[in-house]
């Protein structure tokens, strides 16, 4: 499976790393060509690129600013399916980019990341969306960001119905 990733900063770099580690097939886009030389995956042009090559976006980036402006992108891709924001932007931000994309028929979730390189590398991700169950592959690719994870991870409706 193929997964775009889009942020390759303090977090971001080691996460898409993850992924790669674990036999997924990562194509990533950062502004900054040294950081994609890190990670050694191939390299997009731009947002909406890694949105015409892969289903599933992972985005870990600085601000909800960005985070609205890489959405907006991303949503003009051909291929994707489900966008990850890993960032930590809020609720409004969250919001505005699930209003954005749902009438793309894009899945937005909204999953912000605790820990990393301060936490010796150790992830907690809090994953949120519209009464939306992750498929199999998007929870695959989460639990390759923080692997190992231990036990199994049990999707929680808001609404109280299991």
């Amino acid at each position: 499976m193929t997964i775009a990733f889009i942020g390759l900063g303090n977090m971001g770099l080691a996460m898409a790393r993850r992924l790669a580690e674990a036999g997924h097939d990562v194509v990533a886009f950062d502004t900054r060509g040294e950081a994609l030389a890190q990670l050694g995956a191939p390299a997009a042009a731009s947002p909406r690129d890694v949105a015409d090559r892969a289903e599933t976006v992972l985005a870990s980036l600085p601000t909800p600013a960005v985070c609205l402006e890489v959405a907006t992108e991303v949503g003009e891709g051909s291929r994707v399916k489900r966008y990850v924001d890993l960032s930590t932007v809020g609720s409004l931000t969250a919001t505005q980019i699930h209003d954005l994309l749902a009438p793309r028929d894009i899945v937005a979730l909204d999953s912000p990341v605790s820990g990393g390189v301060g936490a010796g590398n150790a992830l907690s991700y809090i994953l949120s969306g519209e009464c939306y169950y992750p498929d199999s592959r998007t929870m695959l690719a989460l639990r390759a960001v923080n692997a190992p994870l231990p036990g199994k991870m049990q999707p929680r409706r808001e609404d109280g119905l299991q």
